[in-house]
């Protein structure tokens, strides 16, 4: 069985989607009856060690060259953009997106292609609506594309750019023979959007799985967690939508309500925070018990920590609908973390975690975090800290589910 996987990023001390897709392609390799070859755009300084017995093929890409006269001229250089929809840097980029998928598949012979997008990205989806192929396509959507698709408070006004994507994404949707997406209600957001037969729609998990020989950053070594406290962590990006007002309220009642507590919880905010959220982290809890970490940390370090903490904290919006699902919450399903989680009721989250998942409140809710707080502290001091439910969920994230999915539609 032999896949090709058309890889927008595999940036994985970046991104997410860089993240996703490399378990996405270290699922697929684990399994001894499908070979994989990829192709892939090196916008990163570090050679791919977390990643064997792939082919790998990296992107030729040339020079952008701009239009002197156009760019003599303020108006004119939107013009293109404003009437496709694509930028003509992008535009380039597409071309070599093609070219290089044409090349491959002339020369060797497979039974499914891939693409998985990066975040706002969609280039070689926009590439695969001109390469001519009687090879099967599935489409991943990591996210809702574009933004004007997506739910509030992230969704942005529907302008004619926007309007001119979404008609590419339905041609995107209509040319593949499948379209896959990582949650069940981004699948129906989409599917609701843009109107297509649920036959062809698969969804296929986030994977957990353990990437070895992953390249460090260089400020891991700075970066930790202090013994012997019950450390909460939260390790990824602060967008300015998950706001962390409720959490730190929280927090400070729960750590004032015990000198036990006080002395011995450390609350750690790991990552890069959207400047909207910077102001609600600089509060009157003690250092001692709330520390901010901006410096980037690589993927390696990240997992480090979050295996070392007693608690990960997932945020989402406070918003009444949440159709993600986090690239981190299968690696903490993974490691078998218990999991505070800040999301709405109806949440991809939530919906996998479970409607009775008792660490669980809106992002919101002040009473209801304090609650969860006191509850994760009993329950480490009687050492029953624990995921429930985790040989279920970590089934559901498993490589082994992925492949399965996947063998069911090339068969």
């Amino acid at each position: 069985m032999n896949i090709l996987v058309i890889a927008e990023s595999l940036r994985i001390n970046e991104t997410s989607s860089g993240i996703v897709s490399s378990t996405f392609l270290a699922a697929l390799v684990a399994d001894p009856e499908i070979e994989v070859a990829c192709i892939f755009d090196k916008n990163f300084d570090y050679d791919i060690t977390w990643l064997k017995d792939i082919d790998f093929i990296e992107l030729e890409k040339r020079p952008y060259k701009t239009d002197r006269f156009i760019d003599k001229v303020p108006k004119l250089r939107g013009v293109s953009t404003y009437l496709t929809g694509i930028h003509p840097k992008d535009k380039q980029r597409i071309l070599e997106w093609k070219n290089a998928i044409d090349l491959i598949i002339s020369k060797n012979k497979f039974d499914l292609i891939i693409t998985l997008g990066s975040g706002s990205e969609f280039l070689p989806y926009y590439a695969m609506l001109d390469v001519k192929t009687s090879i099967p396509w599935l489409a991943n959507f990591h996210d809702p594309y574009p933004m004007s698709v997506y739910p509030e408070p992230y969704k942005e006004k529907r302008n004619s750019i926007y309007k001119k994507q979404e008609r590419i994404t339905k041609r995107i949707i209509d040319k593949a023979n499948y379209v896959s997406f990582p949650s069940i209600l981004l699948k129906d957001l989409m599917q609701s959007h843009y109107h297509f037969d649920t036959n062809k729609s698969i969804v296929l998990p986030h994977v957990g799985l353990e990437l070895k020989n992953l390249p460090v950053g260089k400020k891991d070594a700075s970066i930790d967690l202090e013994n012997g406290k019950f450390n909460l962590l939260h390790a990824g990006t602060l967008l300015g939508p998950r706001k962390v007002d409720a959490l730190l309220k929280a927090f400070a009642l729960f750590i004032n309500s015990n000198e036990e507590k006080k002395e011995k919880t450390v609350l750690t905010i790991l990552g890069k925070v959207a400047k909207e959220n910077f102001s609600s982290l600089q509060t009157d809890i003690p250092r001692e018990n709330f520390r901010i970490i901006k410096e980037r940390a690589s993927y390696k370090r990240s997992i480090e920590l979050n295996k070392k903490a007693n608690v990960v904290i997932v945020i989402e919006a406070n918003a009444g609908f949440s159709p993600f699902m986090p690239g981190k919450l299968a690696d903490l399903l993974f490691l078998e973390k218990p999991i505070l989680v800040l999301t709405p009721l109806n949440s991809e989250t939530l919906r996998i975690l479970g409607k009775d998942y008792k660490y669980h409140s809106k992002s919101g809710d002040v009473e209801q975090i304090l609650k969860c707080l006191n509850d994760l502290w009993d329950s480490w001091l009687k050492n029953e800290l624990v995921l429930s439910n985790k040989k279920e969920l970590k089934e559901y994230i498993s490589g082994k589910n992925l492949t399965s999915k996947l063998k069911r539609i090339i068969q």
